[in-house]
């Protein structure tokens, strides 16, 4: 199914739409665990379009959601120094502009946070 959006979204050729379903698309793999370097190069993909877009509020809202589930495929990876890099580079975008929820629910203990210390290793 999001192949298929992803699909649709390219014919489109709305860049805020293609990457939003690129951020999707590689959401989808890296929750399941399965693909993470297709799930990777997704969000990459997607991250560098939202980048590339204007400076509005949900613009940063999924640059910052995109840099943290990049820093989660990192550490799937096994570099924990990029991992912590880009998880931090999210929060800080969470609070650049405000938004609470994204600071509270990416900055809460959890086994992803755990494995990676202050200094960014596993």
């Amino acid at each position: 199914m999001t192949e298929e959006g992803l699909a649709l979204a390219r014919e489109t050729g709305d860049r805020e739409t293609i990457a939003f379903a690129l951020l999707i698309r590689g959401l989808i793999l890296k929750i399941q665990n399965r693909e993470i370097r297709q799930a990777q190069t997704l969000i990459l993909e997607g991250l560098s379009l939202f980048e590339a877009s204007e400076n509005s509020y949900w613009n940063k809202y999924w640059v910052a959601t995109a840099k943290i589930c990049l820093g989660l495929c990192e550490r799937e990876l096994g570099d924990a120094a990029r991992a912590f890099d880009l998880l931090h580079q999210g929060l800080t975008l969470f609070r650049e502009i405000g938004d609470h929820w994204g600071q509270h629910h990416y900055h809460r203990p959890s086994d992803d946070w755990n494995r990676i210390d202050a200094k960014g290793t596993a």
